[in-house]
């Protein structure tokens, strides 16, 4: 179950006054453009220019993505 989270971001190329996804009357769940922690660090990754999707290796020599979230646009 997906839970409600509020972020403040500013800057970067992040378009002011903006209000991304709605949730329930009680706040407890997203139900318009849910959206999650890992999709917003992202997002963050594309606006620095780092492709989030690029390659990282451990000591061990074991690759994972940067960040496996997706960009968020209407952010953007």
């Amino acid at each position: 179950m997906a839970q409600c989270y509020s972020a403040v971001v500013a800057g970067g190329g992040v378009q002011g006054g903006r209000i991304y996804g709605s949730s329930d009357k009680i706040a407890a769940s997203p139900i318009a453009n849910p959206i999650s922690p890992v999709d917003l660090l992202a997002t963050m990754y594309h606006l620095l220019g780092i492709d989030a999707g690029r390659l990282i290796y451990d000591q061990e020599d074991r690759p994972s993505k940067l960040a496996e979230g997706r960009v968020v646009h209407g952010l953007l």
